[in-house]
């Protein structure tokens, strides 16, 4: 299956409505089995953390939404402000 913006908006949004219930298994339902996740810091050499696997990142995420204070993702994400700005650019360029 083809991933188009439509397609990306409808996994994000869906990953996080799933994080901000604290539903783990739903924010894993949008990942495939073999996956590896890459995170810029929190590797054993204090570099990049990579995990590879569904059963790992769920080992990785499951304790963050167990003492999480709120997983909620509320007001505008900075996905969507990135994107206007981006369309501004775009639509007032010279």
């Amino acid at each position: 299956m083809q991933l188009d913006e439509h397609r990306a908006r409808m996994i994000l949004d869906s990953s996080h409505a799933a994080w901000s219930r604290g539903d783990i298994e739903g924010v894993l339902s949008n990942y495939v089995d073999d996956l590896t996740y890459y995170c810029n810091t929190g590797g054993p050499d204090g570099g990049p953390l990579s995990i590879v696997g569904k059963q790992a990142l769920r080992h990785m995420l499951q304790p963050i939404a167990d003492v999480a204070e709120s997983v909620s993702v509320s007001g505008i994400l900075p996905l969507q402000r990135w994107d206007r700005a981006r369309q501004d650019r775009v639509l007032h360029s010279p």
